[in-house]
């Protein structure tokens, strides 16, 4: 019998503070700080709280 195998993703959340929608990102890369709203266009810098 064969290995199932798994795999894990990490789901980072956005939330404009411009325009108040929000958007996801699975794997988002934590070295990258600034991001571009996909639903107004503004840039902005992200901080993480939640460091895993």
């Amino acid at each position: 019998m064969k290995d199932s195998k798994v795999s894990i993703e990490l789901l980072s959340h956005f939330s404009c503070r411009i325009c108040n929608k929000w958007w996801s990102i699975s794997d988002a890369p934590k070295q990258t700080k600034e991001w571009f709203c996909p639903w107004c266009g503004e840039k902005q810098v992200f901080v993480y709280k939640n460091e895993i």
